[in-house]
């Protein structure tokens, strides 16, 4: 900044985004967090820093920019979100600078992502609305797979709400506390499969060994859910990992024997 006054923090962090310099990147980022305006746009399309990784197929730094903060729902000033822009670049059929399905995995990892939002003044203008012939198929499943998740998920909340709203029956001796139902809706509420969005009451669910939290009816659907649900599922096992490992150290350090030992009267 002392050396070069007229190139902030922003500017640095553009450039090494369009060159590639990730060790430039995850340095100045933390360092200058809080200076950088996160709305702040460059170029002529108004692209934020979010836009301007994934268009440039910046994985690792999209990665560092969202779990920033960083919006992952902002708009260009032709309103489109970085999500939509991957569709559309996807949908002409050149691939660029590497298929933008990793990029589309991280953004729809994230759990603020919104798949309702259109560009503004086009009618049928959402993500999935870009899908045609041309596009990369594995872009075209990233995205299918999610929109198709986030119907259920919507469904599912649907009826909750509609669960919440019917008034219990009491019947005579017969009561369950508060603390039952909050403990059986919370764990009924995600058994389902988040693939096919088949009941378990049809047929036989198998909970996913890495998160513990998704369910499914089979080996298809889990291999087919994979690349929406792998980046997710892949974070949350590590960070159970890790509290394990935690765990089993500050045990050990309180079962450890003191290293000086002194003579026995």
């Amino acid at each position: 900044e002392e050396k070069y006054p007229k190139f902030n923090p922003f500017h640095c962090l553009v450039l090494a985004l369009r060159d590639n310099r990730g060790k430039i990147f995850t340095k100045v980022l933390p360092k200058f967090l809080s200076k950088i305006n996160q709305n702040q746009r460059f170029g002529d399309s108004s692209d934020t820093l979010l836009h301007k990784a994934a268009k440039n197929r910046r994985v690792k730094m999209l990665r560092q920019l969202m779990e920033a903060g960083f919006d992952v729902n902002a708009k260009d000033v032709y309103g489109v979100t970085p999500l939509t822009g991957i569709v559309i670049v996807a949908s002409t059929g050149i691939c660029g600078d590497g298929c933008g399905a990793q990029i589309l995995s991280e953004l729809l990892s994230s759990k603020s992502i919104d798949l309702d939002i259109a560009v503004e003044g086009i009618e049928n203008s959402k993500a999935i609305d870009y899908l045609d012939d041309k596009t990369c198929p594995h872009v075209r499943k990233l995205v299918e797979q999610a929109y198709s998740r986030d119907t259920f998920r919507k469904k599912l909340e649907k009826r909750k709400e509609q669960k919440a709203s019917e008034v219990p029956s009491k019947q005579e001796g017969v009561f369950e506390s508060e603390s039952d139902q909050t403990v059986s809706s919370s764990k009924d509420e995600n058994k389902i499969c988040w693939s096919c969005s088949v009941d378990p009451d049809q047929v036989t669910l198998f909970r996913c060994k890495g998160c513990k939290v998704a369910w499914y009816c089979g080996d298809k659907c889990q291999e087919f859910d994979w690349p929406v649900h792998g980046p997710w599922c892949e974070r949350k096992r590590n960070k159970r990992e890790q509290k394990r490992k935690a765990r089993a150290e500050e045990a050990l350090t309180q079962t450890r024997m003191p290293e000086v030992f002194y003579d026995l009267d």
